[in-house]
């Protein structure tokens, strides 16, 4: 009981110190603010069950930190 506690305390801790970096002037996260409204426990839960691979796919969206840019450079395109 102690330690489902402790969970939920610090997790409801880093849930509040993140909203107002999410919710702030900042751009560093302008594209994945236009694709998801805010965080959301049951989206934190489908992300975390993903695999490697399912992972590295949405990340590389988000972010758009994927490896695009290789194949439009061996196609010639970039």
């Amino acid at each position: 009981m102690i330690n489902y506690l402790v969970l939920t305390s610090s997790q409801r801790w880093a849930d509040n110190q993140h909203m107002p970096i999410w919710n702030g002037p900042s751009s560093v996260q302008r594209q994945a603010r236009t694709l998801i409204s805010g965080p959301s426990p049951a989206t934190k839960t489908r992300l975390l069950s993903l695999n490697r691979t399912q992972s590295r796919v949405v990340i590389g969206l988000l972010t758009g930190h994927n490896t695009w840019r290789r194949y439009l450079y061996l196609m010639g395109v970039d």
